[in-house]
């Protein structure tokens, strides 16, 4: 019973996220530790992702996923994620001025700041 009440909240979580990924301002720190929650805001609301719990922000395969759909969600991943030469060139080249949010390395690094213009 309980794991069925656990998969309803989450299918109501999901609805209403997929309406308006703001929502996951509101949202319980279990649900905002959730990548298929904050997948979901995301897809409604790119910019959702600072409202996602801190261990997700460190995660690299969903901030990857995340600096995909919007650079500028740079400003919200952990400054190990900002430092990261995989997911920085991904935010840049999605949103050339996300390169403002990364570690100064980037913003000193010719390739970096060409491939944000």
């Amino acid at each position: 019973m309980a794991s069925q009440n656990l998969r309803s909240g989450k299918a109501i979580a999901l609805a209403a996220l997929r309406r308006t990924g703001q929502s996951l301002c509101d949202a319980g720190e279990d649900m905002k530790s959730d990548p298929d929650l904050v997948l979901a805001a995301l897809s409604r609301d790119s910019i959702s992702f600072q409202y996602a719990a801190e261990r997700l922000k460190c995660d690299k395969e969903m901030v990857l996923r995340t600096v995909k759909r919007s650079g500028w969600n740079l400003m919200y991943v952990s400054n190990e994620m900002k430092a990261d030469p995989e997911v920085v060139p991904v935010a840049v080249s999605t949103d050339g001025g996300a390169v403002v949010y990364a570690d100064e390395v980037f913003t000193r690094d010719i390739g970096m700041v060409s491939l944000a213009i």
